[in-house]
């Protein structure tokens, strides 16, 4: 799939939009093709792998244990939660 339109919606042509080395190029397997499958089935499609910004950021099914472990929780982190629009 090409993503050309939306680097150019962005100005971001120059690093992005292409499958090209030095490129950035985040990608996502997903368990079905949502192209194949019957349009009430496209809600049950996952993903198995996410690689964002070179790194594994989730792995499932056959690639489960190929993404790096999350750092633990810390207690001074703070729930997010809603300005008011302020």
């Amino acid at each position: 799939m090409s993503t050309g339109a939306g680097a150019r919606l962005t100005g971001e042509e120059g690093v992005k939009g292409v499958l090209r080395p030095g490129f950035l190029g985040d990608l996502t397997v997903l368990s079905e093709d949502h192209f194949a499958v019957p349009e009430p089935d496209i809600v049950h499609i996952e993903s198995l792998l996410t690689v964002v910004g070179g790194r594994i950021v989730h792995a499932a099914a056959e690639y489960e244990g190929l993404d790096e472990e999350l750092p633990p929780i810390s207690r001074r982190m703070k729930a997010a939660r809603p300005s008011g629009g302020r």
